[in-house]
């Protein structure tokens, strides 16, 4: 039975059978709705790994627990890099133009990587 709102929104059994309330909405079948369930779990998973990340290793504003310092810890490493990056303070206007003869100094970069170690 087609979804009609002056019978739906009085029916007591709407709540077991959800008609399609418009006709934009597209019929997915199985298999669309294992990849969409994956999808979610994925989702969720990535979020769970970036909250983790954040803590360990840190964001762009707040340094982690980890970050700069190596480690060992069974077969898991924690190891930094250090390598140099140039910071401009220029406006971005006249940076494009001016970029090479502006350079303020250069400033220490840290990449710190938690991995297993590899056999």
């Amino acid at each position: 039975m087609p979804f009609d709102p002056t019978i739906c929104g009085m029916c007591d059994f709407d709540h077991i059978c959800s008609p399609l309330k418009t006709t934009r909405l597209i019929e997915l079948s199985a298999i669309d709705e294992i990849e969409l369930e994956l999808y979610l779990e994925l989702k969720e998973g990535k979020k769970a790994f970036d909250d983790i990340h954040a803590r360990l290793l840190g964001t762009k504003n707040k340094p982690g627990k980890y970050r700069g310092k190596d480690g060992l810890a069974g077969n898991i490493e924690i190891e930094t890099t250090r390598f140099p990056k140039k910071k401009y303070e220029i406006p971005k206007e006249i940076l494009a133009v001016l970029q090479k003869k502006y350079q303020v100094k250069d400033e220490e970069m840290v990449k710190t990587v938690i991995q297993r170690i590899k056999k």
